[in-house]
């Protein structure tokens, strides 16, 4: 176990160079940098920092490169862990008050931020195609109707706000004119 654990921690860059410098074995390293991201997680220090890094960063980076080198599968992909991504903060924002106080709060979320990403997004198009889809096509004609009622009301809004407008300027011009009438009789 430990020979095998040896080589994946030889595999990672980042671990050999730290291994290399100390002089401390790199299975050592891995260990230690396990337990302190664990203990940063359970102890809720750089938690959001972390997923942060592994929901956004990480992958917003491997969509830049999708987008740069013209990797039509890969962005595709990569469009759905943002679909995921989307629903997903959404409801972490709901339901935040709920769930952050459970033990391990942070260390669960990080984990299912982790199988989202891993594989390029593997674990989010999963959820696409088995969680999104079926639940968006099933509400989808009633979000649409919503949608569009949200769409006239806020074009309603927006006429009657200009018509008001319309009145408001028809009533500062009339009061500047006005005014201006009155002083000039004054001066008169």
């Amino acid at each position: 176990m430990w020979e095998s654990f040896n080589q994946y921690a030889q595999k990672r860059e980042i671990i050999r160079l730290i291994s290399e410098k100390t002089g401390v074995p790199a299975t050592y390293v891995f260990i230690a940098l396990l337990v302190v991201v664990f203990l940063m997680l359970f102890k809720g220090i750089c938690g959001t920092l972390i997923i942060l890094f592994l929901c956004f960063m990480y992958p917003a980076y491997l969509t830049f490169k999708a987008i740069k080198y013209e990797q039509k599968d890969t962005l595709f992909r990569w469009g759905k862990y943002w679909v995921v991504i989307s629903f997903l903060v959404f409801l972490s924002q709901v339901a935040d008050f709920l769930l952050s106080g459970l033990p391990f709060f942070g260390l669960i979320e990080s984990v299912c931020a982790y199988l989202l990403v891993k594989a390029e997004g593997s674990g989010a198009v999963y959820m696409y195609d088995n969680v999104v889809v079926p639940l968006v096509t099933k509400y989808e004609s009633y979000i649409d109707s919503k949608l569009t009622y949200i769409e006239s009301a806020v074009e309603k809004e927006k006429t009657e706000i200009a018509h008001m407008g319309e009145k408001a300027k028809e009533a500062a011009v009339g009061a500047a004119v006005g005014a201006f009438a009155q002083g000039k009789e004054k001066t008169n």
